[in-house]
């Protein structure tokens, strides 16, 4: 079986005057789900942007094993899934060509099952509606389908669980748990229900303002 793996070497990401985190050296594999923790403002969406390519450490490397191979952060874009809640959707397109467009820019393995998943929402005719008519539940069900959905190596989670009610939780949990093989998934959220599927955790809290010499240098993985 093929590895996925991403590998963070002494990164910190400065927004101005204000260091988001620092001195952050860890190893992710595609043998984990990780909870990537911490309360509002400690950084886990800046991580993750890290970790996609979307935004660049101001210190630090983040390298990349794809597939048994090693890739640059500017090869990594279409292995990637993400799903954001500040990540749109175009809002003229109907749901049907938002699913043809994420096609073109990352192949799904089944744009067929894709559709006939959509098609199982709570909502009549939802293929023919354009996204502006959803409501904020059903656009994240159309982020989180497309994104699990992808088979992309990599899949980033941020906060996977906003507007969704209880049902619309299980739903997503049980389409990752059938799309989770040889990926390397983490979810950052600080909603315990979001990290239910979660084997590994990172408190990025840790890292903030981090000073201590002593773990400088050193590749550290994720604790269990």
């Amino acid at each position: 079986m093929q590895a996925q793996q991403v590998i963070c070497e002494n990164i910190a990401k400065r927004f101005q005057y204000e260091w988001v985190f620092k001195e952050l050296s860890c190893l992710f594999t595609s043998e984990h789900i990780y909870g990537i923790l911490g309360p509002n403002g400690a950084g886990k969406s800046t991580f993750l942007k890290v970790i996609s390519g979307f935004t660049t450490p101001t210190r630090g490397i983040v390298k990349y094993v794809l597939n048994d191979k090693d890739w640059t952060q500017s090869n990594v874009y279409a292995n990637v899934g993400y799903c954001a809640p500040y990540i749109d959707l175009i809002e003229e397109m109907t749901v049907l060509e938002m699913v043809k467009f994420n096609h073109v820019m990352r192949p799904f393995p089944s744009i067929d099952l894709v559709i006939e998943g959509i098609k199982q929402f709570p909502f009549r005719g939802i293929l023919t509606k354009r996204i502006i008519e959803l409501s904020s539940g059903m656009k994240q069900r159309v982020k989180l389908i497309l994104a699990i959905m992808s088979g992309s190596a990599i899949l980033l989670l941020d906060e996977p669980g906003s507007n969704l009610d209880t049902l619309a939780n299980v739903w997503w949990q049980e389409l990752l748990v059938r799309h989770r093989d040889n990926r390397l998934i983490l979810i950052a959220s600080n909603d315990p229900q979001d990290l239910k599927l979660c084997t590994s955790q990172l408190d990025i809290t840790s890292y903030k303002n981090f000073d201590n010499k002593l773990l400088k240098n050193r590749l550290i993985d994720v604790i269990e």
